[in-house]
């Protein structure tokens, strides 16, 4: 009886073994395929195709292969007279010597870069509106010329929410015996520590306009502007409410607040409508710049 059983465990020990045998085979076969089949594609694809377990490394070698350790391009200030930002680059290598030397290049222009330290840094004049999405740095070092494409976004002057915060409204009920009499309740608060390079306002109003033309007007006390009043509204003709804040620069900036509309009985907030302005910044002499994200 002990050999039968002895028998049979050696016979399904011999088919287990089997089985195995042919599930690893055909898994080893698989992976082989997929590595011939990726073996034309790009490597990100070999690496997703193995479960992303290479995706750390060849990430981490690729940037062991960036010339520069970090980089970034911001405006700094603002040219009263031109009203043209003052865009500046920085750039730390990963290495170099003695001696090293970079090149700029953006917007189709190309400038030397400075020391600062251990980073490098460059400034150029650009208007404020300028969009770009990448540049490329050239570092000279030990005979050698190394050149990197860096992708970027330059991130837009702080908008009306960030500066006063988010308006606050009424119900949109109508009041009194007139149809199109609704209220606007504003409640806002200044930050001047977001005010645009660094100015600093000398005054600052809320006022707002229907068609073009100025139909409220009250100066901002203190840093803070709380109203709740009624206005009159003309079907589908929006009142647009603003911010304006004269700077010690002698800048004047002008930021988007909200717009109400009444479409026939309904009574709508309005956001910042698209393509049109958040900010527009004016100097001494009327020139003005209009910035859109």
């Amino acid at each position: 009886m002990k050999k039968e059983s002895f028998r049979v465990f050696v016979a399904l020990s011999v088919v287990a073994f089997f089985v195995l045998s042919v599930v690893f085979g055909l898994a080893l076969i698989r992976a082989v395929d997929g590595i011939r089949f990726n073996a034309q594609y790009p490597m990100g694809t070999y690496v997703h195709h193995l479960g992303g377990q290479l995706a750390a490394g060849f990430a981490s070698l690729q940037e062991r292969d960036n010339v520069f350790i970090e980089a970034d391009a911001a405006f700094a200030s603002l040219d009263p007279e031109s009203l043209l930002g003052e865009l500046v680059v920085t750039a730390v290598p990963r290495e170099y010597r003695d001696g090293a030397t970079a090149q700029l290049s953006i917007q189709g222009q190309s400038l030397p870069m400075q020391w600062n330290g251990d980073a490098l840094e460059a400034r150029i004049a650009l208007p404020l509106d300028t969009q770009f999405w990448e540049y490329r740095i050239t570092l000279k070092s030990d005979g050698l010329n190394r050149s990197e494409r860096i992708e970027t976004y330059v991130y837009p002057l702080p908008g009306g929410p960030e500066v006063f915060g988010s308006p606050e409204y009424g119900t949109g009920m109508s009041w009194g015996y007139l149809p199109n009499l609704y209220p606007v309740e504003l409640d806002l608060k200044f930050d001047e520590s977001v005010m645009p390079f660094g100015d600093t306002a000398r005054s600052i109003r809320i006022f707002a306009e229907e068609n073009g033309v100025e139909i409220f007007s009250e100066a901002m006390q203190g840093g803070a502007f709380s109203m709740r009043r009624e206005f009159q509204f003309e079907d589908g003709v929006p009142i647009v409410f603003y911010a304006e804040a004269e700077g010690e620069s002698g800048l004047t900036y002008r930021w988007f607040l909200q717009s109400a509309q009444r479409r026939g009985n309904e009574f709508h907030i309005d956001g910042w409508p698209e393509n049109e302005p958040y900010l527009r910044i004016a100097n001494e002499q009327g020139e003005v710049v209009e910035l859109t994200k």
